[in-house]
């Protein structure tokens, strides 16, 4: 996924910011019961977050927990979610299906010359139901593109535009394998 002009300003001034200390008073656990358990984080919590980057530290800290730990139960269950593309001859601008384990993807072609393509991920209820609600989902390739991340809508479904307009998803898929994973 390439960062837009506006993403890498916002990283850039987030980077950049000091901390009074005021950060270290969010603490692990709160944060941790915003992203599982609930309730959400309060605005005055929210508005910490982009104030302080140790709050933001402590934020990762606890994601990457979390992350792990469904990764873990996946683990346990049996469950990698990978896929492998499978090409079929005649499929060069006909949907793709690719099937994965607890996930499928269907990537549609579209006339849109800044969006040739439109992914949509459909996540398995297994996969659903062992993430907590703050955490989010992401589809990467073993090259290290992420080819679309969020929260899956009610029908367990993240939607995203391809914006790369150099490289299809199919030569993507018949390089690299893909994996989802907690973020």
């Amino acid at each position: 996924m390439m960062r837009s002009p506006a993403d890498a300003l916002l990283l850039d001034l987030l980077n950049g910011q000091v901390d009074s200390g005021e950060g270290l008073s969010l603490s692990e656990a709160r944060i941790e019961q915003a992203l599982t358990i609930g309730p959400r984080f309060s605005d005055r919590e929210s508005h910490l977050l982009w104030r302080a980057p140790l709050a933001r530290a402590s934020l990762r800290r606890v994601r990457d927990r979390l992350c792990q730990d469904v990764v873990k139960h996946w683990q346990l269950a049996g469950i990698e979610p990978v896929a492998e593309f499978k090409a079929a001859a005649d499929d060069i601008d006909e949907v793709i299906k690719v099937r994965g384990n607890g996930f499928s993807l269907t990537i549609f072609p579209d006339t849109d010359p800044t969006m040739p393509w439109i992914l949509s991920l459909q996540i398995d209820s297994e996969l659903q139901s062992d993430m907590p609600t703050g955490l989010r989902f992401q589809l990467l390739d073993s090259g290290g593109m992420v080819w679309l991340k969020g929260r899956p809508n009610s029908r367990g479904e993240i939607n995203e535009g391809w914006f790369d307009t150099t490289t299809s998803p199919r030569a993507r898929l018949l390089a690299h394998h893909l994996r989802l994973t907690p973020i």
